[in-house]
């Protein structure tokens, strides 16, 4: 069913064409996959081999998730503390106290995890290590702030603050990848390299309180191995977006390749793009030479020479305000058919994120000043709001709100009338 509406849009929006389709990592998508695969047999880039792109977002997800299955008794002791801390607001008050006692500077304050979600959980013990002193002196103004067994160690607070710092680099290169204002199909390669480093980084450390991180990282590598690790598990779109950026190009790219893999296989990896590099240059030439019938001997010899022009020229400087689509955009005289190969494929959004955000309307409807209201507020806004939009309310709602004035004066329903009064 996915895959004949995806098949029904793309007719009615007129696209015949189509290169890639991002989706998130369900196994429902590898049937949509397959499905218009066949749909659009003759209408994909290099016949479809390429056409799925996992979200790079959940992907992430899935191998920390995988990794934190086993939570350890020190995270456990802290969401425990955390916990105890927002139970009431009394405590809460307390331990500001606490905090202010401790000269503790942050405008961060305790949030407690969605354990399902491993992004909160990177978020609660980020705000828990800052306050470990006030932790500390809870103790003095809580006569039952925990047993002895329960509450956080010494111990405790080193290990989440390494757990912290190897959790960082997941969630940085997931921000990165999640982006919509930028291109993100040329980064894949980059970010999926910096979190391969750090896997390996703490699955050597030998210090006293790495042995979990090292069966962490463990756990995670398998995961990280089923989809990226392989290079059958690849989509080479993505690597082909890496050497279209101008500021690394094929060297570097095989520079990181040795880097990640064996060197037979690195080696093996790097000739695969390169011929995908090749047939993706010849698909485009070969659909610009039909588009442009008048297109002249001297300009055909040109075109064929546009791969070892680009791959030979040196490297662009690296600079932090480089645009790659500018860049290609004012090299497109020179590069007449691989500009076109960037244009296409550096669209390419490798994270679903943004476009999930769409659907999502959790936040519009309750957002945070919403979310501060007490319950019989919301109550009487939510009674409001759906008796002005009923049928059968015929009045103006000037008069409406005045009839409400008189007859409830006093109750919550005056509240009501002065927000909607105000917002009409």
């Amino acid at each position: 069913m996915i895959g004949k509406e995806v098949e029904k849009f793309l007719k009615q929006w007129g696209i015949e064409r189509v290169m890639i389709l991002t989706v998130d990592n369900a196994s429902s998508n590898d049937t949509v996959i397959a499905y218009l695969k066949k749909r659009f047999k003759h209408g994909l880039v290099l016949d479809g081999e390429f056409l799925h792109v996992r979200c790079c977002a959940h992907i992430l997800n899935l191998i920390v998730c995988d990794g934190l299955k086993d939570v350890n008794d020190s995270l456990v002791r802290i969401r425990d503390a955390v916990k105890f801390v927002r139970s009431s607001p009394t405590r809460l008050a307390t331990f500001k106290k606490c905090i202010k006692e401790e000269n503790i500077n942050s405008k961060s304050m305790l949030c407690l995890d969605v354990p399902t979600r491993w992004s909160s959980t990177f978020f609660m013990l980020e705000a828990a290590v800052k306050f470990e002193k006030a932790f500390e002196r809870l103790e003095d103004y809580d006569t039952i702030y925990m047993n002895e067994e329960e509450k956080p160690t010494t111990r405790d607070w080193e290990i989440v603050r390494i757990f912290t710092k190897f959790l960082s680099v997941f969630y940085e290169v997931t921000v990165r990848l999640s982006g919509s204002l930028y291109v993100t199909s040329n980064t894949v390669f980059h970010e999926t390299s910096i979190v391969q480093n750090c896997i390996k980084k703490y699955s050597s450390a030998t210090g006293p309180n790495d042995v979990l991180l090292q069966e962490m990282t463990t756990k995670i590598q398998e995961k990280f191995d089923k989809y990226w690790g392989k290079k059958d598990r690849i989509n080479l779109f993505l690597y082909v977006a890496f050497i279209l950026d101008p500021r690394y190009k094929m060297k570097f790219f095989l520079y990181c390749l040795n880097q990640l893999f064996d060197v037979d296989v690195a080696k093996a990896v790097g000739s695969k793009v390169v011929g995908v590099l090749r047939a993706l240059f010849n698909e485009y030439n070969l659909s610009l030479s039909v588009a442009n019938k008048d297109l002249d001997e001297d300009d055909s010899q040109s075109v064929d020479s546009e791969v070892d022009i680009y791959l030979l020229e040196p490297r662009v400087k690296r600079e932090d305000n480089f645009d790659i689509l500018d860049w290609w955009k004012g090299n497109s005289s020179r590069y007449k058919i691989f500009s076109k190969i960037a244009r296409d494929l550096l669209a390419v959004p490798v994270s679903i994120v943004a476009s999930e955000s769409v659907f999502n309307t959790i936040r519009r409807v309750i957002d945070p000043f919403r979310t501060s209201l007490s319950p019989t507020t919301i109550e009487s806004l939510v009674c409001a709001q759906n008796w002005l939009r009923s049928e059968q309310i015929s009045i103006g709602l000037r008069q409406y709100l005045e009839e409400i004035e008189d007859e409830e004066e006093g109750s919550c329903l005056k509240f009501v009338y002065c927000v909607l009064w105000r917002t009409f």
